[in-house]
């Protein structure tokens, strides 16, 4: 009899964390509040946080929208980007202005590469990732560049939210 009581007791001690466990709010759910509107460009949909303003920057080959924007803050002392061509390309604009690159670090595997690059310009520090995948050739590069090369929680969390809406599409 005390062997079923130490087994139920434990039971319900196991459902009652359980419980708690699921009644919590999810962290990532309640730290990426995502307010915004949609952005559409030729080939890719992002979320740009309330506040900010879209510049788009590189045309696309079809001539219909845009191949990347920057996506600035009103105070213009933060821009996060975003270049999602149809299938291969540079996103050469991230380099206009630069004074100094410096590769960050570099993944390449069969099925494409990943480099992450620190640019300085004259007024801000830029971190880039760019992604290129083999198979379709498809490229993205996001980043973001600040008067101090860092974000603050709510740009980090603003930024998350930018980064993680890309929706890139082709055909």
């Amino acid at each position: 009899m005390r062997k079923i009581a130490v087994f139920a007791g434990l039971i319900l001690a196991a459902l009652v964390v359980l419980q708690w466990f699921f009644s919590q709010p999810n962290a990532q759910e309640e730290a990426l509040n995502c307010d915004g509107v949609q952005f559409k460009g030729a080939w890719f949909t992002a979320q740009v946080p309330d506040g900010m303003r879209v510049s788009q920057s590189l045309p696309s080959s079809t001539g219909k929208g845009a191949d990347s924007v920057w996506v600035r803050a009103t105070s213009g002392d933060t821009e996060f980007y975003a270049y999602a061509p149809q299938w291969g390309g540079t996103a050469y604009d991230i380099f206009l202005g630069a004074t100094d690159r410096r590769e960050m670090n570099r993944e390449d595997t069969a099925q494409g590469s990943r480099v992450e690059l620190e640019l300085k310009y004259e007024e801000f520090i830029g971190r880039f990732e760019i992604v290129q995948s083999n198979d379709p050739v498809s490229h993205l590069t996001t980043g973001y560049r600040t008067k101090t090369g860092e974000l603050s929680p709510q740009e980090l969390q603003q930024y998350a939210c930018f980064k993680g809406s890309i929706n890139q599409f082709s055909d």
